[in-house]
């Protein structure tokens, strides 16, 4: 009689401990997020590169993206911050978060641009939405090919 009721005990210690693992792993998966879609993103995933002999890469600009250059748009992503702090006048947005994982074997890095504020803002791990003027840079490795420069945030 000790002995099955030992047992039960210890079974049922076995099942909330196996339950208990299973909810902690769950917890600990970052989020799945599906990558926003917008006419301008599509327009800036346009963006492609080529290797010259020397094995530097060039941005390629498509037509589409040309004809964005000067031109003031609201663009939402989330913040990629270049640098640590609590706040940002210069970051990356992208159509994913941070927290998920870019390179993990699941894809290709998502589109981002670089985004200069005209006032730093508070990071958050929300969508934004940030509005300013597009700028193209071909050959400046001190910044992003696709700059929204002059820019504030529109939520």
């Amino acid at each position: 009689m000790i002995n099955k009721n030992i047992f039960k005990l210890t079974l049922v210690l076995a099942l909330l401990a196996a339950t208990n693992i299973a909810n902690a792993q769950q917890a600990e998966k970052p989020p799945e997020h599906v990558a926003i879609k917008s006419v301008s993103w599509d327009i800036i995933n346009d963006l492609t590169y080529k290797m010259d002999k020397a094995g530097d890469y060039t941005p390629i600009f498509s037509n589409r993206l040309k004809a964005l250059s000067g031109k003031v748009i609201d663009l939402k992503g989330y913040i990629v911050p270049f640098k640590m702090g609590a706040k940002h006048k210069n970051f990356a947005i992208s159509v994913l978060p941070i927290s998920q994982c870019y390179f993990c074997g699941q894809g290709n890095i998502p589109p981002m641009v670089e985004v200069v504020m005209k006032d730093a803002i508070p990071y958050t791990d929300k969508i934004i939405t940030v509005k300013g003027k597009v700028r193209l840079n071909p050959n400046d490795s001190n910044h992003m090919e696709i700059l929204v420069e002059e820019a504030e945030q529109v939520d």
